[in-house]
């Protein structure tokens, strides 16, 4: 009898071994991320299922494609598109058996505004935004002000729940970015006063009026590394983070190239001017306009120079905005669309003054503070589209799903029709010609305003509210 026993025993471990079919592990999934915004592509993997068995894989229950596993039960990098209209917040990704067993992770849906120019083009668009819109904007209400010691002009970055935003009483907040309670500050040696935060891989990055810029972890707010960039100026340019690499103007006036991990310069270009602006990075390439009224293309791996512009007169306060081939600055003699590769004008709207804001471009049409008010024009050929009387002069737009946002100089928060110029909503922000820049993340609208303030709005019902 015990012969017997010993013998099934061996039988097991034989069989176990000769079919490949059995398995004892538990089937599990495991994706290539868990956060991103609407159409992410999210590679999904998973183990312990039956060879050679087919599975759907599925998207909030709905049925996205299939897979096969190998001969062990196992597949690999199955890829998967979060739908377009897949609303902020936990979704369900997984696979279903042919029996009807599923297995499933979490994925969670985040339009995240992680810089001023929410990309490296700095055109102030977030195309992922699928809860505001022309038809639900009306609604928007109070959600949180959160308080602080001073105002700024420091635009707020949105990523993974939290919001950033610097302030004129030398600190960086992060707050809860649905409640708008404090997570951290963290203090520096001066005024956040005009600088943006840029989050970037578990980082945020700003510069501070006492000439330093700041690497902190967003999650605690540790310091990582700083640099000083001062010279002989405050430092008022927000980062541009791309591939590892920070590009900011320093007080200097120069331009720097960072690593984003280290801080160490990888390289550096000396402007005749202040940088007060962001840069723009695309296609290998560094965008930014200088006081000394010239817009500079710097070879992003090296920092020399590919091209400058000197536009006639005055100096250049607002930033460049790069969309399809194109560079847009505005400038006190007109706005100017010049060719990327080469700083050739393409065309120009000399009858405007456009000073202090920079354009918003989304879907082919630039949208630009002038003294004449919004104009919206077509984006390759300067075609005007729309115009219409609000004086926005101090503000950079935003444009989400089919809305512009902009704080207007008579103290109003606007939500402006992208497609006719009309009038969808507006808010009294208490205070006039303020340099407010609003940010649109997850169905909210986050602007500087009031007294010292950070607000955000929604819409009722959304985030728990």
């Amino acid at each position: 009898m015990r012969r017997f026993r010993k013998f099934c025993c061996l039988l097991v471990v034989v069989l176990l071994l000769l079919l490949p079919s059995f398995s004892l592990a538990q089937p599990a999934i495991k994706l290539s991320t868990h956060f991103g915004p609407p159409t992410s592509r999210v590679l999904i993997s998973g183990q312990g299922f039956f060879a050679n068995e087919t599975l759907t894989t599925y998207f909030d229950g709905n049925a996205q494609g299939q897979v096969t596993t190998d001969a062990r039960g196992s597949f690999s990098n199955a890829p998967l598109t979060v739908p377009k209209g897949a609303l902020p917040g936990k979704h369900s990704v997984g696979v279903f058996e042919p029996a009807g067993t599923h297995f499933q992770v979490w994925f969670n849906v985040d339009t995240t505004w992680a810089e001023f120019g929410f990309d490296g083009q700095v055109d102030r668009n977030n195309p992922f935004e699928n809860v505001l819109s022309p038809t639900t904007v009306g609604m928007l209400t109070q959600y949180f002000t959160f308080q602080m010691g001073f105002g700024s002009f420091s635009a707020p970055a949105v990523s993974h729940g939290i919001l950033y935003v610097g302030s004129g009483d030398w600190n960086l907040y992060a707050l809860d970015s649905v409640s708008g309670t404090l997570l951290w500050n963290y203090k520096t040696q001066s005024e956040i006063y005009s600088s943006s935060p840029a989050v970037y891989k578990g980082v945020v990055f700003v510069a501070s009026e006492d000439r330093f810029i700041y690497a902190l972890d967003a999650r605690t707010g540790g310091l990582k590394w700083k640099y000083f960039a001062g010279g002989c100026c405050d430092i008022w340019s927000s980062p541009t983070v791309v591939n590892d690499v920070v590009y900011i103007g320093g007080g200097d006036p120069i331009m720097y190239a960072l690593d984003a991990n280290t801080g160490i310069p990888i390289w550096s270009f000396a402007a005749g001017a202040l940088i007060s602006t962001p840069p723009a990075v695309a296609n290998g390439l560094v965008f930014f306009t200088s006081y000394d009224h010239n817009v500079y293309a710097l070879n992003a791996a090296d920092g020399t120079l590919a091209w400058k512009f000197q536009t006639p007169y005055g100096l250049l306060f607002a930033g460049a905005v790069v969309s399809d081939g194109l560079v847009y600055v505005n400038a006190i003699s007109g706005l100017y669309a010049l060719e990327a590769e080469t700083g050739q004008v393409v065309w120009a709207d000399s009858t405007i003054l456009g000073e202090d804001g920079s354009p918003a471009i989304a879907d082919g049409i630039v949208y630009d503070p002038t003294n004449l008010g919004m104009i919206a024009y077509d984006a390759k050929t300067g075609h005007r589209v729309w115009q219409n009387s609000i004086s926005v002069l101090s503000c950079d737009p935003t444009v989400a799903n089919g809305v512009l946002y902009v704080s207007s100089d008579d103290g109003n928060l606007y939500a402006i029709s992208a497609s006719t110029g009309s009038m969808l909503w507006s808010y009294k922000l208490g205070i006039t010609n303020y340099l407010s820049h609003p940010t649109v993340a997850n169905g909210i609208v986050y602007v500087p305003g009031g007294t010292d303030q950070i607000l955000a709005f929604g819409l009722p019902g959304m985030n728990g509210r």
